[in-house]
């Protein structure tokens, strides 16, 4: 394990992928979102609102607006920028 490795962690490089692929920064509450979103969309499942809190509709309905997510899925360029937030956040990479 790498102690200098802070899973979760909303950081300056997550940021400049989120300007470069949505325009815009991400909060952490959004950050914390995408491991969600990422399980819905791989398993083929639908939104559980009891799951999802004011602050995170406020985000998905900005996603939407931004024709990013929707009801029917995301285009592989959203999910891709999902992923490469997802490893840079939450996974430890081998050195």
């Amino acid at each position: 394990m790498n102690d200098n490795f802070n899973r979760g962690v909303l950081s300056a490089e997550i940021q400049a992928l989120a300007k470069e692929h949505l325009g815009r920064e991400i909060t952490r509450a959004e950050l914390r979102l995408y491991p969600y979103l990422d399980h819905v969309l791989k398993n083929g499942l639908e939104l559980d609102r009891r799951k999802i809190n004011a602050e995170e509709r406020k985000i998905l309905l900005q996603l939407k607006q931004e024709e990013r997510f929707g009801s029917f899925g995301c285009d592989k360029n959203f999910y891709d920028y999902i992923q490469q937030v997802l490893w840079l956040a939450y996974v430890e990479a081998k050195k």
